[in-house]
């Protein structure tokens, strides 16, 4: 199998990104070839061509401003397909050039712009049968949050019109679990509900649960907490977490946090008030996992919007190490996973915070630096959150297929 992957914009750091790279390793461990195609151009190809992140190579097709993407979307976002829009043109020519370099078995439109659906369906649309289209979802529109200008409800509707339109020759359409519940909601008003597939975000790996007897990142005597990922405004709001861990009693329990966050003024505040919190900044992927593993428990944010699922968590659930997490809304998808991972702490925003930083207290006093140990019922329950999950429902239909 032979597979093209379309989206948006394409960065070694950003979580659409490592998703895609996930499963790109499982299709190549199981034999098949895969090249990943953003609006910069070819990112990721199988058979050799792997540009280094930042290179040359890409930076020199990097032409369209950051104020013209953003500029583009909302018109494309807003007003439909029926706009000539820059962006959706140049990644469909550059797909079809790769389609007459190398004709795949399956493009798969990865949602994190609007822009690879558009690609997609006109790329079904033009080869029909010959190739398979998969949206494949980890980010959310309908299941999303709306923008700041519009209401719920307006919201809702503009991307309903905009998924009927863009998903109804997909021949299956992979969406997160998270959003179920709201495609059950309106699936008398969608013309695909038929071919989706729920499956996961794919980042489950469960790696060796042996601890390091040596630290790179962290002081040796030190009890870790750590974070990392970003803090979008509106969407995971650090400030009550960080007034529960000011209140902990605990003198040698440390807070590290990696990454970008809306709240940096907030968060440093808090880091002046107390030495045991640490802003480390973006770091790498791969030394942030690093930190993973290095750190004794895992900390996530809850975020504030329905249906949204942090990728981190199941980076977190793979090292077996204890999480802790915060919760705002009643149904926040975190919740569930983390009670099947069993080895965590919720923390629920809404209550004091005195009382949730002895919690942590307890929960640290109690633990340890333990790990789990994945049993078969886990592993069952979490199988949709693996790599091999969408890879596996690739197979299925290119063998179907032809």
């Amino acid at each position: 199998m032979d597979a093209l992957i379309t989206c948006g914009s394409f960065s070694r750091t950003k979580p659409t990104s490592i998703c895609l790279l996930s499963v790109i390793e499982v299709m190549e461990e199981r034999g098949h070839s895969c090249r990943i195609l953003s609006i910069d151009g070819l990112c990721y190809d199988t058979y050799g061509f792997r540009p280094a992140k930042n290179s040359d190579e890409l930076k020199h097709k990097q032409a369209i401003s950051r104020y013209r993407r953003i500029v583009d979307y909302l018109n494309l976002y807003l007003h439909g397909g029926g706009l000539k829009n820059e962006l959706v043109d140049l990644l469909y020519e550059k797909t079809e050039i790769e389609i007459e370099r190398r004709k795949p078995d399956v493009i798969v439109s990865s949602y994190g712009s609007i822009y690879a659906l558009e690609v997609g369906s006109r790329i079904k649309k033009k080869y029909q049968d010959s190739i398979i289209y998969v949206p494949y979802f980890l980010d959310g529109l309908l299941s999303g949050p709306s923008l700041r200008f519009e209401t719920q409800k307006q919201h809702d509707n503009r991307a309903i019109e905009k998924e009927n339109r863009l998903l109804r020759n997909a021949d299956s359409i992979v969406l997160m679990k998270s959003a179920e519940d709201t495609y059950k909601k309106y699936e008398l008003r969608l013309n695909f509900t038929d071919k989706i597939c729920y499956l996961d975000i794919p980042l489950y790996k469960p790696r060796s649960s042996a601890q390091n007897k040596e630290r790179l990142h962290f002081p040796p005597n030190q009890t870790v907490i750590y974070y990392a990922g970003s803090m979008p405004r509106r969407i995971r709001d650090p400030r009550f977490f960080m007034e529960v861990f000011t209140q902990l009693s605990s003198p040698n329990t440390h807070l590290y946090i990696a990454g970008t966050s809306a709240y940096m003024k907030d968060l440093r505040a808090f880091a002046r008030r107390d030495n045991r919190i640490h802003l480390l900044g973006l770091v790498p992927h791969d030394e942030a996992i690093s930190m993973q593993v290095e750190a004794d428990y895992l900390l996530n944010i809850g975020n504030s919007f329905q249906g949204m699922m942090p990728s981190k968590i199941f980076e977190y659930m793979s090292t077996g190490k204890p999480i802790v997490s915060t919760y705002k809304i009643k149904d926040d998808s975190v919740v569930t996973y983390l009670e099947y991972y069993g080895n965590s702490l919720l923390i629920d925003e809404k209550a004091d915070a005195k009382q949730q930083a002895e919690r942590l207290g307890a929960f640290i006093d109690r633990t340890g630096n333990e790990t789990i140990v994945s049993t078969h019922c886990e592993a069952e329950k979490l199988y949709n959150n693996k790599p091999e999950a969408f890879v596996e429902h690739l197979e299925k239909l290119v063998n179907k297929k032809f």
